[in-house]
Protein backbone atom coordinates (compact mmCIF):
# COMPACT_ATOMS: atom_id res chain seq x y z
CA UNK A 1 0.00 0.00 0.00
CA UNK A 2 2.97 2.15 1.06
CA UNK A 3 5.16 1.54 -2.83
CA UNK A 4 3.53 4.86 -4.01
CA UNK A 5 3.98 7.29 -1.06
CA UNK A 6 7.51 8.21 -1.48
CA UNK A 7 9.44 11.20 0.54
CA UNK A 8 9.50 14.37 -1.55
CA UNK A 9 11.29 17.21 -0.75
CA UNK A 10 10.20 19.54 2.01
CA UNK A 11 6.37 18.02 1.88
CA UNK A 12 4.48 15.75 4.50
CA UNK A 13 2.62 12.84 4.14
CA UNK A 14 -1.27 11.92 6.05
CA UNK A 15 -1.81 9.14 6.99
CA UNK A 16 -5.59 8.25 7.87
CA UNK A 17 -6.18 5.75 10.51
CA UNK A 18 -3.11 4.65 11.39
CA UNK A 19 -4.54 2.10 14.10
CA UNK A 20 -1.13 0.13 15.48
CA UNK A 21 0.97 1.19 12.63
CA UNK A 22 1.46 -1.22 10.12
CA UNK A 23 1.16 0.99 6.92
CA UNK A 24 3.46 3.35 9.30
CA UNK A 25 6.12 1.56 9.40
CA UNK A 26 5.46 0.57 6.07
CA UNK A 27 5.33 4.43 4.49
CA UNK A 28 8.31 5.39 7.11
CA UNK A 29 10.78 2.26 5.29
CA UNK A 30 9.94 3.95 2.07
CA UNK A 31 11.78 6.88 2.78
CA UNK A 32 9.11 8.95 4.35
CA UNK A 33 11.12 11.30 7.07
CA UNK A 34 9.03 10.50 10.37
CA UNK A 35 9.02 14.55 11.39
CA UNK A 36 7.24 15.02 7.89
CA UNK A 37 4.72 11.98 8.72
CA UNK A 38 1.40 13.46 10.10
CA UNK A 39 -1.30 10.79 11.76
CA UNK A 40 -4.94 11.52 12.26
CA UNK A 41 -6.29 8.77 14.82
CA UNK A 42 -9.81 8.96 16.08
CA UNK A 43 -8.76 6.01 19.00
CA UNK A 44 -7.52 7.87 22.00
CA UNK A 45 -5.65 4.65 22.98
CA UNK A 46 -4.05 4.49 19.30
CA UNK A 47 -3.02 7.38 19.26
CA UNK A 48 -0.78 7.47 22.47
CA UNK A 49 0.55 4.02 21.31
CA UNK A 50 1.51 5.72 17.68
CA UNK A 51 2.86 8.58 20.03
CA UNK A 52 5.10 6.48 21.51
CA UNK A 53 6.32 4.13 18.57
CA UNK A 54 6.59 7.77 16.20
CA UNK A 55 7.95 10.33 18.74
CA UNK A 56 8.94 12.70 15.64
CA UNK A 57 5.65 12.03 13.59
CA UNK A 58 2.82 14.67 14.33
CA UNK A 59 0.03 12.26 15.79
CA UNK A 60 -3.25 14.04 15.96
CA UNK A 61 -6.03 12.05 17.59
CA UNK A 62 -9.34 13.37 15.91
CA UNK A 63 -11.59 12.51 13.23
CA UNK A 64 -10.80 12.59 9.63
CA UNK A 65 -13.82 14.37 8.42
CA UNK A 66 -11.71 17.47 9.71
CA UNK A 67 -8.47 17.40 8.43
CA UNK A 68 -8.42 20.87 7.59
CA UNK A 69 -9.27 21.84 10.65
CA UNK A 70 -6.98 19.51 12.54
CA UNK A 71 -4.00 19.89 10.40
CA UNK A 72 -4.01 23.93 10.29
CA UNK A 73 -5.22 24.40 13.50
CA UNK A 74 -2.68 22.05 15.60
CA UNK A 75 0.23 22.33 13.00
CA UNK A 76 -0.47 25.73 11.02
CA UNK A 77 -0.28 23.82 7.87
CA UNK A 78 -2.00 23.61 4.90
CA UNK A 79 -2.93 21.53 2.22
CA UNK A 80 0.32 22.40 -0.20
CA UNK A 81 2.43 21.48 1.91
CA UNK A 82 1.26 17.81 1.65
CA UNK A 83 2.25 15.44 -1.36
CA UNK A 84 0.28 12.06 -0.48
CA UNK A 85 -2.74 10.97 1.60
CA UNK A 86 -2.81 7.46 2.90
CA UNK A 87 -6.23 6.04 4.32
CA UNK A 88 -6.77 2.65 6.11
CA UNK A 89 -10.03 4.43 6.98
CA UNK A 90 -12.85 1.29 6.40
CA UNK A 91 -15.28 4.10 4.39
CA UNK A 92 -17.80 1.14 3.50
CA UNK A 93 -18.26 -0.40 6.74
CA UNK A 94 -18.98 3.16 8.95
CA UNK A 95 -22.15 5.28 8.55
CA UNK A 96 -22.59 6.24 4.81
CA UNK A 97 -22.94 10.11 6.13
CA UNK A 98 -19.99 10.01 8.12
CA UNK A 99 -17.77 8.34 5.25
CA UNK A 100 -19.48 10.94 3.02
CA UNK A 101 -18.13 13.42 5.33
CA UNK A 102 -14.64 11.78 4.83
CA UNK A 103 -14.26 11.94 1.41
CA UNK A 104 -15.91 15.36 0.83
CA UNK A 105 -12.83 16.25 3.50
CA UNK A 106 -10.32 14.32 1.63
CA UNK A 107 -11.30 15.37 -1.29
CA UNK A 108 -11.33 19.12 -0.26
CA UNK A 109 -8.02 19.02 1.53
CA UNK A 110 -5.76 17.63 -1.53
CA UNK A 111 -4.11 20.01 -3.48
CA UNK A 112 -3.66 19.64 -7.09
CA UNK A 113 -0.77 16.88 -8.33
CA UNK A 114 -1.27 15.50 -4.59
CA UNK A 115 -2.21 11.97 -4.79
CA UNK A 116 -4.39 9.52 -1.94
CA UNK A 117 -3.77 6.18 -1.28
CA UNK A 118 -7.12 4.07 -0.44
CA UNK A 119 -6.46 0.84 1.28
CA UNK A 120 -9.69 -1.88 1.71
CA UNK A 121 -10.66 -5.12 2.04
CA UNK A 122 -13.19 -4.92 0.35
CA UNK A 123 -11.93 -6.35 -3.15
CA UNK A 124 -15.05 -5.05 -4.83
CA UNK A 125 -14.45 -2.07 -7.07
CA UNK A 126 -16.07 -0.24 -4.64
CA UNK A 127 -14.24 2.80 -2.98
CA UNK A 128 -13.88 5.05 -6.27
CA UNK A 129 -17.25 6.56 -6.29
CA UNK A 130 -16.43 7.75 -2.68
CA UNK A 131 -13.70 10.10 -4.63
CA UNK A 132 -15.48 11.06 -7.77
CA UNK A 133 -13.43 14.56 -7.80
CA UNK A 134 -10.32 12.47 -7.93
CA UNK A 135 -8.61 10.88 -11.17
CA UNK A 136 -8.84 6.90 -10.06
CA UNK A 137 -5.31 5.87 -11.61
CA UNK A 138 -5.39 2.29 -10.76
CA UNK A 139 -6.42 -0.74 -8.78
CA UNK A 140 -4.39 -2.96 -7.17
CA UNK A 141 -4.76 -6.10 -4.92
CA UNK A 142 -2.49 -7.36 -2.23
CA UNK A 143 -3.38 -11.49 -2.14
CA UNK A 144 -0.44 -12.20 0.30
CA UNK A 145 -2.20 -9.82 2.72
CA UNK A 146 -4.30 -11.90 5.33
CA UNK A 147 -7.10 -11.05 4.50
CA UNK A 148 -6.37 -10.03 0.75
CA UNK A 149 -6.45 -6.14 0.34
CA UNK A 150 -7.88 -3.58 -2.73
CA UNK A 151 -5.18 -0.72 -2.80
CA UNK A 152 -6.67 2.16 -4.77
CA UNK A 153 -4.87 5.23 -5.94
CA UNK A 154 -5.95 8.61 -7.02
CA UNK A 155 -4.38 11.64 -8.61
CA UNK A 156 -5.90 15.38 -7.48
CA UNK A 157 -5.96 17.08 -11.28
CA UNK A 158 -7.26 20.60 -9.72
CA UNK A 159 -7.72 21.44 -6.21
CA UNK A 160 -10.80 21.69 -3.85
CA UNK A 161 -11.48 24.37 -0.82
CA UNK A 162 -14.42 23.57 0.43
CA UNK A 163 -14.08 23.61 4.07
CA UNK A 164 -16.20 21.18 6.29
CA UNK A 165 -18.76 23.25 8.05
CA UNK A 166 -17.12 24.01 11.31
CA UNK A 167 -19.68 22.72 13.62
CA UNK A 168 -18.94 19.83 12.59
CA UNK A 169 -15.20 20.24 13.26
CA UNK A 170 -15.72 22.28 17.04
CA UNK A 171 -13.03 21.53 19.18
CA UNK A 172 -10.52 20.05 16.73
CA UNK A 173 -8.21 23.18 17.34
CA UNK A 174 -7.00 22.34 20.75
CA UNK A 175 -5.69 19.33 22.57
CA UNK A 176 -7.16 16.50 23.64
CA UNK A 177 -10.26 13.61 22.94
CA UNK A 178 -11.89 15.23 19.72
CA UNK A 179 -14.79 13.71 17.98
CA UNK A 180 -17.49 14.42 14.94
CA UNK A 181 -20.43 16.29 16.40
CA UNK A 182 -23.68 15.03 14.90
Amino acid sequence: MARSVKATGGSYVLELGPGTGAITDAILRGGVPENRLVVIEKSPVLARVLRRRYPRAHVMEGDAACIQEIVHARLGLNAGQFSHIVSSLPLRSIPKPVAELIARGIQDFLSQGASLVQFTYDLRNGSVGWFGRLQHVRSSVVWLNVPPARVDEYFATEAHSVAVPPVLCEGHAGPGVTSLRS
